[in-house]
């Protein structure tokens, strides 16, 4: 077979035979190995990478779990923390009537039973209906008569049944427009109770 003659850069002549330029079949053997056809040199290669990546250590995946854990919050305190002593000092010194804001969940978690209700909201209307309720019940207990005007705001703490801090408009036997506060007590078995009865400090 003539050998042909490939031009190279530097214009000089090669000689290669038309057999150099097509690989021999020997150059690059296959093996079947585990099930796949791959040549051998690749396999070995892709065992040697699983095998670095089986070397790392359990200690070390440990340690670098610790850096992506989260660290736990710090406890909380009511004794430490100043927005709840001032809401607790507020709720105490108007026996209950005075909460113009909603606690925080941890402060429930703490023990701080007092919530609002959200006279207007569709989810507090059980309790609007035994607010008014607890109103009708109070201003019936009293030797002076009364007639309901609003509802200005109304608190909610749970014993057994729940006890509401309600404070409400009605107008007086002389048509005179005041502000009341009464704190009732509603049981079990829609029982109630009032506990405090009182025209509004201005």
């Amino acid at each position: 077979m003539e050998p042909k003659t490939i031009q190279s850069s530097s214009d000089s002549d090669l000689a290669v035979s038309s057999d150099e330029l097509v690989p021999s079949s020997k150059s690059f053997p296959d093996e079947t190995v585990g099930g796949s056809s791959l040549p051998k040199r690749q396999k070995v290669e892709e065992e040697e990478d699983d095998k670095e990546s089986s070397d790392v250590s359990v200690a070390e995946l440990m340690e670098a779990g610790k850096e992506l854990t989260p660290k736990a919050a710090t406890p909380f305190d009511p004794d430490e923390d100043e927005g709840y002593q001032r809401l607790l000092k507020k709720v105490t010194d108007s026996e209950g009537f005075d909460l113009d804001e909603d606690p925080p969940m941890e402060y429930i978690f703490a023990g701080f039973r007092l919530v609002r209700v959200h006279l207007h909201n569709p989810y507090h209307a059980g309790h609007a209906r035994i607010v008014r309720s607890c109103i009708d019940f109070a201003i019936k207990k009293q030797s002076e008569r009364l007639t309901y005007v609003d509802t200005v705001s109304a608190n909610v703490m749970v014993e057994v049944g729940h006890i509401y801090f309600i404070t409400f408009r009605a107008r007086d036997s002389s048509s005179q427009v005041k502000t009341y506060q009464a704190e009732v007590s509603s049981g079990l078995w829609d029982e109630m109770d009032v506990k405090i009865f009182r025209e509004k400090k201005p």
